[in-house]
């Protein structure tokens, strides 16, 4: 089932000198603080709400480093932020099609 159509655009052309993914870990009653942040800030590119010790996982685009502090930070206070930025994408594909044998491939 298809749920969107979208293009995909380069952050750096766009100014955003930085991506970053971002673990979050809050307490259960926090994720609504969460979810606000999240609304106003559309630099949070992707948000995925994961199993293990962390509870998100988010990919930010920023400018600069100050911007990027400005983001974690809200997200940070007082739960645990853990921040790596992104050297270089290997891989980005879209989901692949299943076959009749229901191997997934690419094409």
């Amino acid at each position: 089932m298809i749920t969107s159509h979208t293009t995909r655009v380069n952050a750096a052309s766009l100014g955003y000198a930085l991506c970053a993914v971002v673990r979050l870990s809050v307490g259960g009653v926090q994720d609504s603080r969460v979810f606000e942040i999240l609304e106003r800030d559309n630099q949070i590119v992707r948000c995925l709400r994961v199993t293990g010790e962390i509870c998100f996982m988010l990919a930010i685009v920023a400018i600069d480093m100050a911007e990027l502090e400005r983001i974690t930070v809200q997200l940070a206070n007082p739960d645990t932020v853990t921040t790596d930025l992104i050297h270089e994408v290997i891989l980005e594909c879209p989901i692949p099609s299943i076959t009749r044998d229901g191997v997934s491939c690419r094409g």
